[in-house]
């Protein structure tokens, strides 16, 4: 059997917390300080995805309550682990709508989809309140797939 730690620990992690709120900008735009230009738009997508996920789903749009990100990087590998205060919910369900093709509606399944075709590693805790992202950027190998 193998165990995949959902916080590698071969880099040096930051954390940021802020109260629930839609307002991301400002912390993308510190996620996003290492990535390579050319990929921003792309991860920052997927990156806000997350985050919206968390506030709206998880917290409930609770100002009350915090998201919690960790993020690393070490290229050509970067890390982002995004936590929130709610109850979670059954990621495994999700991925496999995703995986089958069920039509996603309008609330469910957008932010999963996103998350899976942008990240190279996608893996929740058990209880679905907590999800870990990486991606691997090798600039030689491909363009982003967002202009």
């Amino acid at each position: 059997m193998i165990a995949l730690s959902l916080r590698p620990v071969n880099c040096s992690w930051s954390v940021i917390s802020f109260p629930s709120t839609l307002y991301t900008q400002p912390v993308l735009d510190l996620l996003l300080s290492k990535v390579p230009p050319a990929w921003r738009a792309e991860v920052r997508l997927g990156l806000q995805e997350a985050i919206i996920n968390a506030v709206q789903h998880g917290n409930g749009l609770d100002p009350s309550k915090h998201v919690i990100i960790e993020y690393a990087s070490s290229e050509p590998f970067y890390q982002w682990l995004v936590r929130d205060q709610g109850s979670g919910f059954r990621p495994q369900h999700e991925l496999h709508r995703c995986q089958c093709g069920i039509p996603e509606t309008e609330e469910a399944g957008r932010g999963t989809f996103l998350l899976t075709q942008i990240f190279d590693f996608v893996q929740w805790n058990e209880t679905g309140n907590q999800v870990y992202l990486g991606k691997y950027i090798h600039t030689a190998c491909r363009e982003p797939w967002i202009v």
